[in-house]
C-alpha cells in the first residue's frame, strides 16, 4: 500500500475489503463499542501526553496509531450501515458553516 492521498470513499472500500479478506465481520453494536474503545485509547494518549493538561501535547507515534484505529473502526460502522462518509462529512461541514453564519458558533446548543 502506498502513502498516496485517498478519498474517504476509497478508504472505506479498502477497509471493507480488509474486513472481508480477514473475516473480521461483527455486528453493528460490537463495532460501535469498538469505536468508543478506540476513542478512549486516543484520549488516554492525549491525557497522558499532556500530564492531564499540565503541558502542551507534542504529538506522538501513539497518537497517529490511535487516530488510525478510530478511523478504521468508524469506517467499519459506516460500511455496516451503508453510510457514505464523504457525503456525511460534506453534510457536517455545511451544517457547521450554516450555524456559524447564523449564530456565530458551530455548536448545536
Amino acid at each position: 500500500m502506498t502513502k498516496s492521498m485517498l478519498s474517504l470513499n476509497e478508504a472505506q472500500r479498502m477497509v471493507t475489503l480488509f474486513v472481508e479478506e480477514h473475516q473480521l465481520d461483527m455486528p453493528l453494536e460490537a463495532r460501535l463499542l469498538d469505536v468508543v474503545c478506540e476513542l478512549g485509547e486516543l484520549a488516554k494518549v492525549v491525557l497522558t501526553g499532556t500530564n492531564y493538561g499540565v503541558r502542551s501535547f507534542a504529538g506522538s507515534e501513539s497518537l497517529k496509531e490511535e487516530c488510525g484505529d478510530v478511523l478504521f473502526s468508524l469506517m467499519c460502522v459506516a460500511a455496516i450501515t451503508g453510510t457514505d462518509l464523504e457525503a456525511a462529512l460534506h453534510g457536517a461541514l455545511s451544517k457547521y458553516s450554516a450555524r456559524i453564519r447564523e449564530r456565530g458558533t458551530p455548536s448545536s446548543g
